[in-house]
């Protein structure tokens, strides 16, 4: 089960007898990610689109997001929109 934000509360996914991965994001110039998200969010929330554009994430049973910023909130919004996965929380 994938997560993205330090906030998350790991032990509720191990307790749902998952194994955590953390989404991390990349130092490379930003790919499809501005086509999806506003571009002046961080580089982090965009890499990790364009990481699961590419299919890095496809192993992933679902992911778990967290309200902790604005910009999580809208990752989700556009993870849950354009990226197929079995869960999205």
């Amino acid at each position: 089960m994938g997560w993205v934000c330090s906030y998350t509360p790991l032990e509720l996914i191990y307790a749902a007898n998952f194994l955590p991965y953390r989404i991390e994001g990349h130092s490379k110039p930003i790919g499809a990610a501005d086509s999806y998200i506003h571009p002046n969010y961080c580089q982090f929330v965009k890499s990790a689109i364009d990481n699961a554009i590419e299919g890095k994430y496809n192993f992933l049973e679902g992911v778990v997001f967290v309200n902790s910023c604005d910009a999580m909130r809208r990752l989700h919004d556009v993870w849950k929109r354009y990226i197929p996965s079995k869960f999205n929380y």
